[in-house]
């Protein structure tokens, strides 16, 4: 429509001495020229932002209003722009674009930030425009206000519309302030710390958020970092329990690039964590007593760097295939329960009991003397000979050890001569504990 020319017989107000369309000084404008020219010199701020929110043009006006240059502007985000104050507001003005095609039906007053450090209220209103590509792009306009603060009512139905979202949000969310005291928190990271949202106000985040447990040593400390991270943490709950979350935070700055605080999330991982932990110690603990199985077994000599002797004491309970013969599995396994709390009982707390299938046990021991393992090795041949009382019926059973001695060993080498010294001693009628480097016979008394 701009290409076509204008002739004085049709247009009676047109001078009659219009250059012809070959004159050197006449020409037409394609559209793009037109628009692009005319948008660049009025006197409102015209910005065109994508769907995400991020300018993709501004016009002249810029300059002139804020004192920036246009491409100061380019590819930065809505909320660089303006006030934090306002920020609720330039998410519903930007939201209702897209949504309706008009935005806010009713013009808004929104401070964006003048070059100087100050603040300037523009009027503005936003609205979605279509390309030829199909694209949907985002055109708010804004011209000095005429008042300081007018449309307060949208102002706070938009901070209210946003404080919702926040407080209802089905993650935990929180502002942390740059020491590390919470300043805002919602019902969900209240409800992971056993609290009321007033109640976490103030507080130090590393009172609620503590002990990192994805295995990485450090503390959960966001403050004093500015990328932005994950982490598993627990969190301690005001009763003394304990939930599991997976937490992110990241640094959020002003328009100048200055930190303002921390914005936290939190999503309660608690039923995956015991999902975990069960699947794990399923995996490598015995079902019917409990102790540990051969995979921890293996896991205790796989990459171990072990300090000072490591022994290890394998037991075999004498005459227990009788047990099952007249009393019948369910009786066995009774006894295998019995026999496997006793040897829990006896060993220190480092110690590990094994059951490695049957009626053979092992006990793994670091960092111990000889002589205490030996004696440990005696303690748990006797306990094992003590009677077992089921319900009717009083069981006596024996059993025979073979001990290894390793400072460097792997496990394969010392369970073949631990069961070698373990041979060694049933031959010897049971009963009794064999050391394998050695060959000397220790009775149990």
């Amino acid at each position: 429509m701009f290409n076509r020319e204008l002739r004085s017989a049709d247009h009676p107000g047109v001078p009659s001495d219009r250059p012809e369309a070959s004159s050197s000084s006449w020409r037409p404008l394609s559209t793009d020229q037109v628009l692009g020219s005319v948008v660049d010199h009025v006197a409102e701020l015209v910005t065109v932002f994508d769907p995400a929110g991020y300018v993709l043009w501004v016009n002249a006006a810029v300059e002139r209003l804020l004192g920036w240059e246009q491409s100061d502007w380019a590819g930065r985000h809505a909320v660089e722009l303006a006030h934090p104050d306002d920020l609720a507001l330039g998410m519903e003005l930007l939201s209702s674009a897209r949504a309706t095609g008009p935005g806010v039906k009713e013009t808004v007053v929104y401070r964006l930030a003048h070059r100087d450090g100050s603040w300037v209220d523009l009027e503005c209103i936003a609205s979605n425009v279509a390309v030829d590509d199909g694209e949907l792009l985002l055109v708010v306009s804004g011209r000095p206000a005429r008042e300081i603060r007018p449309s307060t009512a949208i102002f706070d139905e938009a901070a209210a519309r946003v404080s919702s979202m926040f407080d209802d949000a089905s993650i935990g969310m929180a502002q942390v302030a740059l020491d590390g005291s919470v300043l805002r928190a919602n019902r969900y990271l209240a409800e992971l710390a056993g609290s009321d949202p007033e109640l976490l106000l103030g507080r130090n985040q590393s009172e609620i958020v503590h002990a990192v447990l994805d295995g990485d040593g450090d503390d959960f400390r966001p403050v004093g970092t500015a990328a932005p991270r994950e982490q598993q943490v627990s969190i301690e709950r005001l009763d003394g329990t304990v939930r599991h979350a997976r937490v992110s935070w990241s640094l959020v700055n002003d328009h100048r690039g200055d930190p303002m605080y921390y914005a936290l999330q939190a999503v309660d991982v608690t039923d995956l964590v015991l999902a975990e932990r069960e699947l794990l110690h399923r995996s490598t603990h015995d079902p019917l007593t409990g102790l540990a199985n051969r995979s921890m077994l293996d896991r205790l000599f796989d990459g171990d760097e072990r300090r000072g002797t490591t022994a290890l004491i394998y037991l075999d309970l004498d005459r227990f295939k009788p047990v099952n013969d007249h009393f019948g599995h369910a009786a066995g396994d009774e006894v295998l329960c019995r026999i496997a709390d006793r040897l829990r009982n006896e060993v220190r707390a480092v110690d590990v009991v094994v059951r490695l299938g049957g009626d053979e046990f092992v006990v793994v021991c670091g960092e111990v003397g000889r002589d205490e393992a030996l004696a440990l090795a005696d303690r748990l041949v006797r306990v094992c000979a003590d009677p077992i009382v089921l319900e009717r019926d009083t069981i006596r059973l024996a059993a025979s050890a073979g001990v290894a001695f390793t400072e460097d060993a792997g496990l394969g080498d010392l369970l073949r001569r631990a069961d070698s010294a373990l041979y060694r001693a049933k031959s010897l009628g049971g009963g009794v504990t064999v050391v394998d480097d050695v060959g000397s016979v220790r009775v149990d008394r």
